[in-house]
């Protein structure tokens, strides 16, 4: 019976046309006598639910929501996890077709407990959105129930609960014996490319304990927020948040808000649109090289109405700012928002722009950092056996200048310019303590199926994100100025979009390690840019801005000096981009309200 009910499911989902459906559904309903006769619960729910699906197929959505709930029943007092999520997601799919707002929010809260009830008890960020890949239909269509009923504290608390919780680590919990044998297994991996040896089962072996090690190391996820004003009670004065969340791949919505205000608006692209959006996003995405002849950044302002609130309300809150915090949501994070015209004007030259993973994040508060010491790493030459590396003639002079610029202020100051690998950046990061490291050198971005294997590339090795919370780094300020460094895996596990948008990559890696703020670079940078911009992004944090601040300082003054082509051309400086933890602020300082 179980196999005749499989098939069911296999045949609807190859099905293309009505008449296909209600054939299978014929099929189905033949069973009833057998499903009776057997009188299993879980077998029953099963027979219900094919139906069901076949129903919201059919466009039967009155009859879908009957046959879900049929199934619901027949599970009685079992409460089968992913059956009863199975039967609630149909229902919910029902009632928003059905455009009944206040069903769906009652089904949406049911099924998003039961989800919550389970979800951490996976370890693993990518684990987890792997669960909620079926179950991610609940908290958008939530979302989008809440912004019907026009419940701002409701989408606020559904959209969180689905959008990169950030679950905290304590790399010291693990078992002494566990993190020997994570380095010891790091630093094969580095000796075997240094001998151009294959590493797969090594990294394979190490990814196998990096999961035992997350499981180990694992805190509690952030707290969720239950209603807007705690968001809005961290935001410093002239500060204003723009969030997003996708509720299917063709509807996004925005909530912008400050202290004191807020609004929401929905919009819907159209299938060209959207196409284009993953399009242009892909092709950012990739090395300079590899990029299709067709590709033009400033195709970015295609997209304005999809990113900048065209309501008036919205748009009134963004007027009275200056200083902007962004939350995207899938394949947004891939956007250089800063980079966008509006008008005659880019973003940056408006309001300085930082990238926060969640609200969430806003609360955590974090103490001020008095210590000065900063490492500057630089690598130019390359000599990895299996990749061949463009020398960056421009990044030991980079490194070598910020640290004169601190030292000249009084700070302690490490260059490494030479031939550098984990140990020597270890024992380096270990001598010095820094709260500042910057890293200008060859990165490649996220592998979608094992995005912590994102890495640097140091002068014979790959510092990977496996290995970055084992350096020994308490630094709260990273600069990674390197290409693409600051990407995160939007995709996977032959999934488009991953439904718990968990943060991944060497951003993630960094945060494990304690980071709290990270300027990084979306794409490819330009060697002749990235010092300059770097340079004067230093100079600001060391006069007390915030990083936001510092950030959008170094780029004007980058557009000042080069307001014609070709250095002025978006590719130069829209890489930038800055991602913080907890309220905007100078870690050196405590600067909260600098302007």
């Amino acid at each position: 019976m179980m196999r005749q009910l499989d098939r069911i499911a296999i045949d609807t989902h190859r099905a293309e046309h009505p008449a296909g459906w209600r054939d299978i559904l014929q099929r189905a309903q033949a069973l009833a006598d057998d499903v009776a006769a057997f009188n299993i619960a879980d077998m029953t729910c099963v027979w219900h639910l094919r139906q069901a699906e076949l129903w919201l197929r059919l466009d039967q959505y009155d009859a879908a929501r009957l046959a879900a709930e049929q199934g619901r029943a027949a599970l009685g007092t079992l409460r089968k996890g992913d059956l009863l999520v199975d039967a609630l997601v149909i229902e919910a799919r029902a009632y928003a077709a059905l455009q009944d707002w206040n069903a769906l929010d009652r089904i949406a809260e049911i099924g998003i407990s039961v989800v919550e009830e389970f979800r951490f008890h996976i370890t693993g960020d990518y684990l987890r959105a792997g669960y909620l890949r079926k179950r991610i239909t609940l908290y958008a269509l939530g979302v989008q129930a809440a912004f019907m009923l026009r419940d701002i504290d409701k989408v606020v608390r559904r959209a969180e609960l689905s959008k990169c919780r950030l679950v905290a680590q304590d790399p010291d919990a693990a078992s002494p014996a566990l993190r020997v044998e994570l380095k010891a297994l790091s630093a094969r991996i580095s000796d075997a490319e240094r001998a151009g040896r294959d590493t797969g089962s090594l990294r394979a072996k190490r990814q196998t304990l990096w999961d035992q090690h997350s499981r180990e190391t694992a805190a509690a996820p952030l707290p969720v927020l239950n209603c807007l004003r705690d968001a809005q009670d961290t935001l410093n004065l002239g500060e204003a948040v723009l969030y997003y969340y996708w509720i299917d791949r063709h509807t996004v919505l925005r909530l912008i808000f400050d202290g004191q205000h807020a609004a929401m608006s929905m919009t819907t692209l159209d299938h060209e649109t959207r196409s284009a959006l993953d399009a242009y996003t892909a092709e950012l995405a990739k090395e300079r090289p590899d990029r299709s002849a067709d590709f033009d950044i400033d195709d970015l302002d295609m997209f304005t109405a999809v990113l900048w609130p065209g309501d008036v309300d919205g748009a009134a809150i963004l007027e009275g700012a200056a200083r902007l915090i962004i939350s995207p949501h899938r394949v947004l994070h891939a956007l250089p928002f800063a980079a966008l015209r509006l008008g005659n004007r880019y973003v940056i030259e408006r309001w300085s722009v930082r990238h926060a993973p969640n609200l969430g994040t806003l609360m955590q508060h974090w103490p001020s950092d008095r210590r000065k010491s900063v490492v500057a790493v630089g690598i130019g030459d390359y000599h990895l056996p299996d990749q061949a590396l463009s020398p960056l003639k421009n990044a030991p002079s980079e490194a070598e200048g910020i640290a004169t610029l601190y030292a000249q202020n009084g700070w302690q100051t490490a260059v490494l310019t030479g031939p550098t690998d984990e140990v020597r950046l270890s024992k380096t990061i270990s001598m010095s303590d820094p709260c500042i490291l910057h890293l200008a050198c060859h990165s490649e971005s996220v592998n979608a199926d094992t995005p912590l294997e994102s890495h640097l590339f140091l002068s014979h090795t790959r510092l990977d994100g496996l290995e970055i919370p084992f350096l020994g780094l308490s630094a709260q300020t990273i600069i990674l100025s390197a290409c693409s460094a600051g990407q995160r895996a939007i995709s996977g596990r032959k999934m488009v979009e991953l439904p718990g948008d968990d943060l991944q990559g060497l951003q993630a890696a960094f945060f494990a390690a304690g980071a709290r703020q990270i300027v990084a670079t979306l794409f490819s940078v330009k060697d002749y840019a990235a010092p300059l911009i770097t340079k004067v992004l230093h100079q600001r944090l060391l006069q007390g801005d915030p990083a936001d601040i510092a950030l959008a300082q170094a780029i004007r003054a980058y557009l000042d000096e080069h307001f014609g082509p070709p250095h002025a051309d978006r590719a130069y400086w829209a890489p930038f981009y800055l991602v913080a933890l907890g309220p905007n602020q100078n870690p050196f300082t405590n600067s909260e309200n600098s302007s």
